[in-house]
């Protein structure tokens, strides 16, 4: 986009926040909930100034991993067979986190083919980079999560070095539960996008620090599942699940 300029970067921030709303209304459409009920949930996220200040005025990826990655969301509700695992791998690679919070997207229709897709896609965006220096895309990339130092930002910082580790342990073990209660819900056709929330917030905290542009990370699941919890008459599971 050189013709853009330094206007690139805005505009395709634009771009990709227009595409993720749109793929909200399409998730609460899909899925049986009232156009009004829709459009108010919609405005509850368009309203986050939490959104607007980290993604278009400081620029932060995760956007584009979130939108990939409800992309995916809609695509499996749709009944898709492989392009959820397509998008999921667009959603890890655009950044790991949040990316990998949407891998229990695989688990609706599960399949090796799936996350065959899913390791060729991965493989392919990073290939170019591996290339060019592996070392530097392994530290600071795959591992530069786990290698940074905790900051005032997390409770890791304050806390005594012994305790640091089992907590963890506990807050991992948290996550996949939601994970495995999120799959289990959605195959019975129970409201399941809490459980998404539950375990993107036991993920945070995992982390050696908390940013406010991981907020989204659970807020637009927690407008979700208001949303399917205030209309009880929706279709609470695709046919494909």
């Amino acid at each position: 986009m050189p013709v853009f300029g330094p206007l690139a970067v805005p505009l395709a921030d634009i771009a990709v926040m227009l595409i993720l709303f749109a793929a909200l209304w399409r998730v609460l459409r899909t899925i049986g909930i009232d156009s009004l009920t829709a459009l108010v949930a919609l405005c509850a996220v368009m309203g986050d100034f939490q959104i607007v200040e980290n993604f278009l005025f400081f620029s932060a990826t995760d956007m584009w991993s979130l939108m990939f990655g409800f992309l995916a969301l809609l695509a499996a509700l749709r009944g898709h067979r492989f392009m959820p695992a397509v998008l999921v791998g667009l959603s890890i690679g655009a950044k790991l986190f949040p990316g990998f919070l949407f891998v229990p997207l695989l688990f609706l229709r599960p399949s090796w083919r799936a996350f065959g897709i899913v390791g060729v896609v991965l493989f392919g965006l990073a290939l170019p980079w591996l290339w060019a220096d592996a070392h530097g895309f392994l530290q600071n990339v795959v591992l530069w999560g786990s290698l940074m130092e905790a900051d005032t930002t997390s409770w890791v910082y304050y806390m005594a070095p012994g305790f640091v580790l089992p907590l963890k342990i506990l807050l991992a073990g948290g996550a996949a539960f939601m994970a495995w209660r999120a799959v289990r819900a959605a195959r019975r056709g129970e409201p399941w996008f809490w459980a998404m929330g539950l375990m993107s917030a036991f993920a945070i905290l995992l982390g050696n620090a908390f940013h406010n542009n991981y907020l989204s990370w659970v807020s637009l699941w927690a407008v979700l599942a208001i949303a399917q919890w205030a209309a009880p008459h929706a279709r609470r599971k695709s046919p494909a699940f």
